[in-house]
């Protein structure tokens, strides 16, 4: 297992993320404070659904969350050992 933190600072913003990967699985989380703008937190996760020497197919999704609404969205992508590859995502922010 694969684990990852860290912290960023700068004079605009404060940025925390944590993140957990195995085997093609993940999960993490950020936390972003701006100066002026508020702050926003998203979460997001990863899967691989099938890999073989042919062939691998993963899914992602994520949720976004700051002061004034909600975005998120997911996708599949499938690739090939001959090169090709095919992905299909949904993502909705909402107009404010």
């Amino acid at each position: 297992m694969e684990k990852s933190a860290g912290v960023n600072v700068t004079n605009d913003s404060i940025s925390v993320k944590g993140a957990v990967n195995r085997d093609g699985h993940g999960l993490s989380v950020e936390h972003v404070q701006t100066r002026g703008s508020g702050r926003t937190t998203t979460v997001a996760g990863q899967a691989n659904i099938f890999k073989n020497e042919k062939a691998e197919m993963n899914a992602s999704a994520y949720h976004t969350r700051n002061r004034t609404h909600d975005q998120f969205g997911g996708g599949m992508d499938i690739s090939t050992a001959t090169g090709h590859s095919a992905s299909l995502g949904v993502h909705h922010v909402p107009c404010v």
